[in-house]
Formats: C-alpha cells, sequence, structure tokens
C-alpha cells in the first residue's frame, strides 16, 4: 500500500519511502500493525502457571509466602507501548523476549534508545506527552 505510488498535480510519482512519523496514517498503521500483541503477550505467559490463577508465589527469607499477580498491565496507543507488570523476572523472561518475536515478525524491532525495564520507584515514565513518575507519600 505505501509503495503504491502518488498522483501529485495529476501526475504519478512513485513512492521510494513510507510514510513519514507523524503522518495523519501513522496512528492507523500502527494500530493495525500492532493488532495481536495483547494476545501475544498473554500466550507467552502461559508456561509460567498451569493453573491459569495469573499468580505467582514468592517465598520471603522470613520462609512466608507472598502472591502477585504477573498479568501485566499493556496500554497501547497506535504505535507507543507501555506494559507494566509486577515483577521484573516477568517482564524480562517472558514479556521482552514475546514483544520482540511479535515486532520481528512484522519486520519491526524495539527502539534500543527508547526501551526501559525498570521498576517504577526507579524510572520516569515518558508516554504520549506525559511524564508519570512515582513518589512516596
Amino acid at each position: 500500500m505505501l509503495k503504491a505510488g502518488v498522483i501529485y498535480h495529476e501526475k504519478w510519482e512513485a513512492t521510494l519511502e513510507g510514510t513519514p512519523q507523524g503522518g495523519v496514517i501513522s496512528p492507523l498503521l500502527g494500530n493495525l500493525t500492532l493488532d495481536g500483541l495483547e494476545n501475544a503477550l498473554m500466550a507467552s505467559l502461559g508456561r509460567i502457571s498451569k493453573s491459569g490463577a495469573r499468580k505467582l508465589t514468592i517465598r520471603k527469607k522470613d520462609g512466608s509466602k507472598t502472591y502477585i499477580n504477573f498479568k501485566p498491565i499493556i496500554c497501547r496507543y497506535a504505535d507507543d507501548v507501555v506494559i507494566i507488570g509486577a515483577s521484573m523476572n516477568v517482564l524480562r523472561k517472558y514479556i521482552k523476549p514475546a514483544l520482540e518475536l511479535f515486532l520481528k515478525e512484522r519486520g519491526l524491532e524495539l527502539s534500543k534508545e527508547k526501551t526501559t525495564v525498570a521498576r517504577i520507584k526507579d524510572a520516569d515514565i515518558n508516554f504520549l506527552g506525559y511524564t508519570f513518575m512515582y513518589r512516596e507519600t
């Protein structure tokens, strides 16, 4: 579609490049390309728990147990994505590789400059022109 050419001043011209970033069609193309992302990421978590409970058991140093919900929150707008999870291990071991595979199958890759896996306490999140910061009260 992006290589179909354009008619400019009543004359057809070949298009050698895709749409410019920030162009009017960019959000639509981003949404079409990332359709199915949420399902792919959730499918990658199927290997963690056979019960389907989507909870991890964490043993504390004192011998007690606690449970965390490892289902991530996926917030996506066009081609911008923020994924928030309770476990850094789950994000690094399952979510990030599944995201990389999903993008690779579509000829894309994560931006090394913009991609961060960090604790919310340690890094601010910049998303859609807003900065989200963790502050203890």
